[in-house]
Formats: C-alpha cells, sequence, structure tokens
C-alpha cells in the first residue's frame, strides 16, 4: 500500500506525533522531488463543447492548453513547439486525422508525443466525449 510507505515510525522522530512526523517527511520527499515539468497538451478539434470541456479540465489541473482547429495547423503548431500531448479528434476538418497522426510519428520533433485519439461523433445526445473529464 503506498500511503504505509510514508507513514513513519514513531521512533523515528522521537517527540513529535505520528501525523506531526508523517508531515515532515512527506514535506522533506516533496523538497528532494524536482518540480513536475509545465505540460502544454494540444487539442486538436473544431468542436466548441470539447474545447470549452478541456479548458476547465485544465484550469483545475493546472495545464497550459493550445487549441487547433483543424489537421494542418495542428501539424505546423506541433512542429513547432512539440507539446507534451496532443488530444486529436478524429473529425478535425482539413488533413484528416490519421494523416495528422502518420505525420507526427514521422517527424523527429514529434515522434516522441504521446496521441490521444477522440472517437467520432456520435449521434447528439446532449454529452459530449468530455464530459467525465471533472467527474
Amino acid at each position: 500500500m503506498r500511503t504505509a510507505e510514508y507513514l513513519p515510525s514513531p521512533t523515528m522522530l522521537p517527540g513529535v506525533g505520528l501525523l506531526e512526523s508523517a508531515a515532515l517527511r512527506a514535506d522533506t520527499r516533496a523538497a528532494e522531488r524536482p518540480a513536475p515539468e509545465h505540460v502544454t497538451v494540444l487539442v486538436a478539434t473544431a468542436r466548441n463543447s470539447l474545447v470549452r470541456a478541456f479548458q476547465r479540465a485544465a484550469l483545475v489541473i493546472g495545464l497550459t492548453l493550445a487549441v487547433s482547429p483543424d489537421g494542418l495547423h495542428t501539424l505546423m503548431t506541433a512542429v513547432r513547439e512539440p507539446p507534451g500531448l496532443i488530444i486529436l479528434d478524429s473529425d478535425v476538418p482539413g488533413v484528416d486525422a490519421d494523416t495528422v497522426e502518420r505525420m507526427l510519428a514521422r517527424d523527429e520533433r514529434t515522434a516522441g508525443v504521446p496521441v490521444v485519439r477522440l472517437p467520432n461523433r456520435a449521434p447528439d445526445d446532449g454529452n459530449t466525449a468530455a464530459d467525465g473529464l471533472l467527474a
């Protein structure tokens, strides 16, 4: 169990309670770890509902979000400044998603960038593919 590794033995820090000791050790371990790298997520979609959902999620999580309205813009943006993650809508206009994904994989600047592919549009039932992001 992960929490067990953060709970020190009460004998490790004499005169300090168990919870205080655990908090002190957690602070020490956090200070030893490098700060997480800032991540930019490139979302390639023309669907406004998805853009709004991803914007809300990025605010909550603390990510920088870049939005690309079509496949060609996605390729140009990703090559110019490779993001940490690309979320690619299967219905992205312009250069189709399959071609975008292939070209990203072939370019050495973007070959290591993970791509999450969103499914094609489902019949409009009032829900979006991003509805569960904050659930």
